[in-house]
């Protein structure tokens, strides 16, 4: 399965919560969502700069941006 072939598929069965996904399908999503995840956080450090919340709780400080907390929320469930 190739790299767009299972971001496809993730998407496509995104409430289906019967069967399992095959390792490839995985592994090509999760690294999807690494490198969505990366070019959307340069993205919020470059126009949003002040617009960064730290979420507290957390012994390391972990920011989240406006883009990257939209695409959190968009691949949840796939996720």
């Amino acid at each position: 399965m190739s790299f767009i072939e299972s971001v496809a598929s993730c998407f496509s069965n995104y409430i289906t919560f019967s069967g399992r996904a095959p390792r490839s399908e995985y592994w090509w999503f999760v690294l999807f969502m690494l490198i969505a995840n990366a070019v959307l956080s340069s993205v919020d450090s470059l126009v949003f700069n002040t617009n960064m919340i730290m979420m507290s709780g957390m012994k390391m400080p972990f920011w989240v941006g406006n883009m990257g907390g939209l695409f959190s929320l968009l691949v949840f469930l796939p996720s």
